[in-house]
């Protein structure tokens, strides 16, 4: 809205007021809104075979998003939480960004929980920032509860901003984890 009335402006010649409407709309945080119309989507295409639905939950729900995880939970049905670090062994610190340095590899790991016996053969693959897909992740194991597992990328070769890590069931082959994390 704000920037068809700065259009206008510009058009009608009202420079001072069009510069006015644009700086609003940078001012404008719309945050809110999108992280409303991901979960409404979600909400409405409730399927883990949908790639959308389950990128949105799992950008809302790393962002800290309570009805996202709820909708991934009733989804999925395992309690799976990503994490980033530099280092194979290290379980316990991890974040969701990770600063490259030459010859530095980053580390994706993610541990799975399930109440019962269940248990799925899973496989994956990264999304890097620029929109490159990697081969596909096998993993020679089933996920059981309390497993837990890491994918190795190579940070010299991985651009910078915003990466994925999908992890699907390869029965079922709806997705299981979507992780979002920033590469610095």
């Amino acid at each position: 809205m704000l920037s068809a009335l700065g259009a206008q402006a510009y058009k009608d010649k009202e420079y001072k007021k069009s510069v006015d409407y644009y700086e609003k709309v940078v001012k404008t945080d719309v945050s809110k809104k999108i992280a409303n119309g991901k979960l409404a989507f979600a909400n409405a295409n409730k399927n883990a075979a949908n790639e959308t639905t389950m990128t949105y939950l799992g950008e809302l729900r790393y962002d800290g998003n309570e009805k996202a995880q709820k909708l991934y939970s009733e989804l999925v049905k395992w309690n799976i939480e990503s994490f980033v670090n530099s280092s194979e062994k290290d379980l316990d610190k991890g974040s969701n960004s990770i600063k490259t340095k030459d010859g530095s590899d980053i580390y994706i790991h993610t541990s799975f929980g399930f109440d019962g016996d269940d248990s799925m053969k899973i496989s994956g693959y990264v999304v890097y920032a620029d929109g490159n897909k990697s081969d596909v992740i096998t993993f020679s194991d089933p996920v059981v509860d309390g497993w837990s597992t890491w994918v190795k990328i190579s940070g010299d070769s991985a651009p910078k901003g915003v990466t994925y890590l999908y992890l699907q069931n390869e029965t079922t082959k709806k997705i299981i984890e979507v992780y979002p994390f920033t590469i610095k």
